[in-house]
């Protein structure tokens, strides 16, 4: 999603980066995407902040069944003037349901807002799904319609009124933090779809 404003200064910074990065990581970008294009190869529009920097998204479930969940991203780094990504747009980076469960998404936004990736997730419960299978439809959804580049990432937590759970991901590299009156862990996704990337 791009939101602009038409005026001469947003039209002058297009293909700028919107945020002040060091001047020596913005010309070590453009120069890779410059070798990448002369090279044939496709170039993505921008690149992740730093390696572990992403969406920091929070379930919580009360004793008694109470649900509450936010989320807070660090963006992307070089990024078209006016993205917005998927954190602040209800049923794509977040989505409650108070009667259902609640799911939370980092990651490429692009490839969970294309398929509004926490909404199809609590949707999926409410039908029925555990949080795991709900998330792995959303997850072979996004490789299936959205063909993601080897580079691209997603990846949800999800919890139902019940107080069960599931985290998965795209591809490796994704931790899920779990803390209970009993266990204050880092563990591993339940389910990586795309293992071999």
């Amino acid at each position: 999603m791009l939101a602009l404003r038409n005026s001469p200064s947003n039209r002058a910074s297009r293909g700028k980066p919107s945020s002040p990065p060091l001047p020596a990581r913005w010309e070590s970008f453009r120069r890779d995407a410059e070798q990448r294009r002369q090279a044939g190869e496709e170039v993505p529009h921008c690149t992740p902040v730093a390696e572990g920097h992403d969406t920091v998204g929070v379930l919580a479930r009360s004793a008694d069944g109470r649900l509450a969940g936010g989320c807070s991203t660090s963006g992307l780094a070089f990024k078209m003037p006016g993205r917005v990504g998927d954190s602040p747009i209800v049923g794509h980076g977040l989505y409650v349901d108070p009667g259902v469960g609640a799911a939370v998404g980092t990651g490429h936004g692009e490839l969970i807002m294309r398929i509004c990736g926490t909404f199809l997730i609590v949707e999926e419960m409410r039908r029925g799904a555990t949080p795991l299978a709900a998330i792995t439809t959303a997850l072979e959804r996004i490789a299936r319609d959205c063909q993601p580049l080897p580079q691209q990432q997603a990846a949800f937590l999800a919890v139902s009124t019940d107080g069960r759970w599931g985290a998965g991901s795209l591809r490796p590299g994704f931790q899920a933090a779990l803390r209970t009156a009993f266990l204050d862990s880092l563990l591993p996704p339940h389910v990586i779809l795309l293992k071999d990337a």
